[in-house]
């Protein structure tokens, strides 16, 4: 009462809570929910057959789908009704009673709603992804209050998404140098050294910016590559070559895997075939007339790009993929991408994966510095997480504070006591940080330590967990 602004979020505490939690700027989530659902789909992705019910069979709708039933029309923005006989919170219970009161579904945002099957290229780093989040799901979802449950999923989908980012950032560069996407077994993560003081201490939080101005210089690579993608794709259109033909390149059609397509246009980009010499003489004779054209302006400003044009020592696709993204400018690429990948790693969130902050040397202007850091809330959802195997209905495991740390660096890229390869951390500032994340977990109530001996030095759980469909009890609740 007394408020004139609209309602711009409603915690998402139950299904309902998607027909008002919306942001100012519905462009702003632009792919991402298909990306989720893509990726938490994995390979088995296929049509729901029209009128059969979806809820139970997905690990997060079933979480949050508690009373949901289907009626009528299941393409109708009504079709979704709640069963009063069924039992929720009265957080659950308000988000229903606020959606009941706007009566339907907001209304789609285009005429066609299909959701195309596209899977990431990062194929090991939708699978750390999809893992994550089945896992934590399964074991803990009905067990862990709903008040901090949802800052922990939180956590799992930000790092998610920033772990997709950083594995493309890998297998992109393989793309580049070799004209090949790198098997599944082979991805890896770009490394990044984390600030486990939370910028407590200067100097580590120096490292990891350090650390991460390295990462935006590869990130800001990311326009590049996917232009030369799009250049070289383009050329396999017109040409109508095998697999890029419109009936193969038909969404509906296309296989929700793009690697064998990014392999193929790698081929095209660096073979030896008639194909290829064909794309590098025409993609040649268009940066041509490109210089002609730009000379021909007489803007001055414009001799740099030139340069890039008539650079010799690589493929001219390159040159011409390097000169679009520069004439498109930094407001329409280099912005974005730090845009996405602060949003991605919930910059500045309390239960994000980054900080950034504002930095001004002598009369320079201001700079932007990134840091990556492990909140309490992330510590938290890795933890638990890791404390249990894939496969369903394992026991919990025995997971030293050495092997948790080495599964960070390993699967997430997050490194803690080991520096980067293309950076020099002395001994005694790993050892400080890994000293501040140990005791950061201790704090949590999340290690046990007789002594100092690293062997143990173990990880355990706060909350119960569900194996096979029945609560597992062992955790002391004395200590939750």
């Amino acid at each position: 009462m007394g408020r004139e602004e609209p309602v711009q979020r409603v915690y998402p505490t139950h299904y309902f809570s998607s027909w008002v939690d919306l942001p100012s700027n519905v462009a702003h989530l632009r792919g991402v929910p298909e990306l989720v659902a893509a990726a938490l789909k994995g390979a088995r992705v296929h049509e729901v057959p029209e009128g059969q019910q979806i809820y139970g069979s997905h690990p997060l709708l079933a979480l949050f789908s508690t009373g949901v039933q289907l009626r009528g029309d299941v393409n109708s923005l009504v079709s979704d009704s709640y069963d009063e006989g069924t039992m929720v919170g009265i957080d659950q219970l308000l988000a229903i009673r606020v959606a009941q009161r706007l009566g339907q579904a907001p209304l789609f945002q285009r005429i066609d709603a299909w959701i195309p099957k596209v899977q990431p290229a990062a194929a090991a780093g939708a699978r750390v992804f999809r893992d994550d989040l089945r896992v934590f799901l399964r074991a803990y979802g009905s067990q862990v209050p709903r008040l901090s449950l949802l800052p922990m999923l939180e956590s799992c989908i930000g790092l998610g998404l920033t772990t997709i980012l950083l594995y493309t950032i890998g297998l992109m560069r393989s793309w580049e140098s070799q004209g090949s996407i790198p098997v599944k077994e082979n991805q890896k993560p770009w490394p990044v050294f984390a600030d486990c003081s939370q910028g407590i201490d200067l100097e580590l939080r120096r490292l990891s910016e350090q650390s991460m101005d390295e990462l935006l210089l590869q990130l800001n690579r990311l326009p590049v590559w996917f232009m030369c993608v799009k250049i070289a794709e383009s050329h396999a259109r017109e040409q109508q070559l095998p697999g890029f033909t419109r009936k193969e390149l038909d969404p509906r059609n296309l296989n929700p895997d793009p690697t064998d397509r990014l392999n193929r246009l790698g081929e095209i980009l660096n073979g030896t075939s008639e194909e290829s010499r064909d794309f590098r003489r025409d993609t040649k004779g268009l940066c041509s007339r490109l210089v002609l054209a730009i000379q021909d302006s007489g803007n001055d400003d414009s001799l740099e790009l030139v340069q890039i044009l008539e650079a010799g020592l690589r493929h001219p696709a390159w040159n011409l993929a390097e000169t679009i993204v520069a004439m498109m400018g930094d407001k329409l690429q280099g912005s974005h991408i730090n845009k996405a990948f602060d949003s991605c790693s919930l910059v500045g969130e309390p239960h994000g994966l980054m900080r950034k902050r504002k930095s001004t040397q002598g009369r320079r202007r201001a700079e932007e510095r990134r840091s990556i850091v492990l909140t309490n809330t992330m510590i938290d959802f890795l933890v638990h997480r890791h404390l249990r195997k894939a496969a369903k209905g394992t026991p919990e495991r025995a997971l030293s504070l050495k092997d948790f740390l080495h599964k960070l660096g390993i699967r997430y890229g997050i490194l803690i006591d080991v520096a980067p390869p293309t950076m020099s951390v002395p001994n005694e500032m790993l050892r400080r940080n890994r000293d501040f994340l140990e005791r950061r977990v201790r704090d949590l109530g999340l290690l046990i330590g007789a002594n100092d001996a690293e062997a143990m030095k173990r990880l355990r759980s706060r909350f119960p967990v569900v194996t096979d469909g029945e609560v597992d009890s062992e955790v002391n609740h004395d200590d939750c």
